[in-house]
């Protein structure tokens, strides 16, 4: 406790106290016969204990920052298919709405798709012609 054992059991630089280097850090300028100043080993424990702190900090969290970071990002991905499968989902059932109700719709898409056709009616195809179709014997 202070105060018992006389003025000499405060004094830092007696002979409980520490000595060296670590003396002249937590008690500047009491062990130096200078006073006040700042040792070289304060300055860098000062200097570099910080920067050793704040890697061991971040040795520590960044980790589960990162991680946080991607499950962040993948719940960003997640919502925008989420948008999306829900306006497929919405233009699925509109058209299977009008497939229901509207037979003209139904038979413009079997015509389309499947390659229906009515009684009697006939298919002409118009497009390029085929690239592997056989070609004409040069003249020569």
């Amino acid at each position: 406790m202070p105060g018992q054992g006389g003025p000499a059991a405060d004094d830092p630089t007696t002979s409980r106290w520490p000595k060296g280097p670590i003396l002249r850090i937590i008690h500047r300028g009491t062990a130096d016969a200078g006073g006040g100043g700042v040792t070289w080993t304060g300055w860098w424990l000062r200097r570099w204990g910080w920067a050793l702190a704040l890697a061991g900090v971040l040795a520590l969290f960044a980790p589960g920052w990162w991680r946080w970071y991607q499950l962040r990002l993948r719940v960003e991905q997640l919502n925008a298919e989420i948008v999306w499968l829900d306006q497929e989902n919405r233009r699925l059932l509109d058209e299977m709405q009008r497939l229901q109700q509207d037979p003209l719709y139904l038979e413009r898409v079997a015509r389309r798709k499947l390659g229906r056709t009515r009684k009697g009616e006939v298919v002409y195809k118009v497009g390029p012609a085929p690239s592997d179709a056989p070609h004409a014997p040069s003249p020569n």
